[in-house]
């Protein structure tokens, strides 16, 4: 059964992605597919990402495993806790939130195994980053760009990894991958902050150099043009939005929408009769066993067939 279905149609094609967590067997799991041929590439580089990325964060952090499964990767879904609880943040001063992202980039960059070493401008990162220079800064040899606090949750006393779509193997400095970090939180937080402190104020309080914001800008610009295109305007799912411009864009994300709405509306009715059955089992215990007798035969027929 489909729990939930995101649909990342506004990419360019080869970066389209299906994203599902699905229930099977009374397990779940999180799924990513293509969602056109193009992009079959950009879904078969997730399992060497995670190769990449292993080992990436030392022990404290973990990439959440992954498992070519005919035309979809799938992933363990992690019950676990966001590295921030956003409902903290509502009674906290503009400062203690600061206090608390630097110490959730610690905990994030500061775990990274290896050496920092000086950034080293490539071919690679020109093609990435046209007319960029980044000066004065450190970078590891991997780069993972989905390095936001969302990304990553607390189960127990592991913290894992839960998206790695987007990992680079050349020079990216870390300033930048910081930036992108805290520029995520204050977008997804903007109801908190955005009246009490502005987004340029927040990254310098947060460790980002001033003079460097500019160049960072121009720098998610670039990468967003590689995932959306020249011609798609770059639309952020949470609340820090620009307007919609084209059609397509307002369709996809009305597709998008009846997708989520269709696949909450199937839960309901599952939930629904479920219900139903357990009202008619209470009412007549015979209907009760014999509705746990078919339960039982389908649950060992489905073992067959597994």
């Amino acid at each position: 059964m489909v729990l939930y279905s995101k649909y990342n149609s506004l990419r360019q094609p080869q970066y389209q992605v299906e994203t599902r967590i699905v229930e099977l067997k009374g397990q779940q799991w999180v799924e990513k597919r293509a969602l056109c041929p193009e992009a079959k590439q950009h879904i078969d580089n997730i399992p060497l990402n995670y190769e990449k990325l292993l080992g990436h964060y030392g022990e404290r952090i973990v990439p959440v495993g992954c498992e070519k499964m005919n035309d979809a990767i799938q992933f363990a879904y992690i019950d676990g806790a966001p590295l921030i609880d956003s409902r903290m943040l509502k009674n906290m001063s503009v400062d203690d939130i600061v206090e608390l992202v630097k110490k959730t980039l610690q905990l994030i960059m500061g775990n990274m195994s290896g050496e920092p070493h000086a950034f080293s401008m490539s071919d690679d990162f020109c093609k990435l980053f046209p007319d960029c220079e980044p000066m004065g800064m450190q970078s590891y040899d991997i780069a993972n760009m989905d390095a936001i606090f969302s990304n990553f949750v607390v189960s127990g006393n592991q913290v894992y990894c839960i998206d790695y779509e987007w990992i680079f193997d050349f020079d990216i400095p870390m300033e930048y991958l910081e930036y992108r970090a805290v520029l995520y939180f204050y977008r997804e937080n903007i109801c908190f902050l955005k009246d009490r402190v502005t987004k340029n104020d927040f990254l310098v309080m947060c460790g980002i150099r001033e003079g460097n914001i500019l160049l960072f800008d121009k720098m998610e610009y670039c990468f967003q043009e590689l995932v959306h295109g020249k011609e798609t305007k770059y639309i952020y799912t949470e609340r820090y939005k620009k307007p919609v411009e084209t059609v397509e864009e307002l369709r996809g994300i009305i597709r998008d929408k009846e997708v989520h709405i269709q696949n909450l509306t199937a839960m309901l009715e599952k939930r629904k009769r479920y219900i139903s059955h357990l009202k008619s089992a209470i009412k007549n215990p015979k209907y009760g066993v014999e509705l746990l007798k078919k339960k039982r035969a389908g649950t060992q027929e489905g073992k067959r067939r597994g």
